[in-house]
C-alpha cells in the first residue's frame, strides 16, 4: 500500500455508482416409487392402483440472499476530477465492501428436502389409508 498522498487519480468526469448484488437457489424433486407388497397382501389395492404406483412429489427448497456493495475511494488517494464536485465521492471505504452471504450448502438442502419428503410421504399415506378404509365401508 503506497504512502498517503502518493496514489493519484485524475479525470475530467468520475462517476460513482453502487453494485446491487443477488443470489438464489431452489432444488426440487419428482418422481414414482413403486410398491409390490400391498398389491399382494391386499387384492382391493390391485383395483385401485393396479401398477402400484405411488407419487414421490416434494415441495421446493429454495434460499436467496442480496446486498450492496457500496462505491469508495480510499482517503489516501488524491482525486483531481473536472467535472465532479469532490463532496460526491464517498471515502467510508471500510464501510464499501458488503460481501454477499454464501446460500447454498448442499447438506442443508438436503436436509430439508429429506424432512419434506418425510412429510410429504407420510401425508400420502394417510389419505391412502382414509381411501382404502371409505372403499371397504
Amino acid at each position: 500500500m503506497a504512502k498517503d498522498g502518493k496514489n493519484r487519480l485524475s479525470t475530467q468526469h468520475l462517476q460513482m455508482e453502487d453494485i446491487h448484488n443477488e443470489a438464489s437457489s431452489k432444488a426440487k424433486q419428482s418422481g414414482f416409487s413403486m410398491d409390490t407388497a400391498g398389491l399382494i397382501a391386499n387384492g382391493l389395492l390391485g383395483k385401485i392402483n393396479p401398477l402400484g404406483l405411488v407419487p414421490v412429489v416434494s415441495i421446493p427448497v429454495s434460499d436467496q440472499a442480496n446486498s450492496t456493495t457500496r462505491s469508495a475511494i480510499s482517503d489516501s488517494i488524491i482525486v483531481d476530477v473536472e467535472q465532479t464536485s469532490l463532496e460526491e465521492i464517498n471515502r467510508h471505504t471500510e464501510d464499501a465492501l458488503q460481501s454477499l452471504a454464501p446460500i447454498f450448502n448442499k447438506e442443508h438442502v438436503q436436509e430439508k428436502m429429506a424432512y419434506v419428503n418425510a412429510l410429504s410421504e407420510e401425508g400420502f399415506k394417510l389419505i391412502g389409508d382414509v381411501s382404502l378404509s371409505q372403499v371397504k365401508r
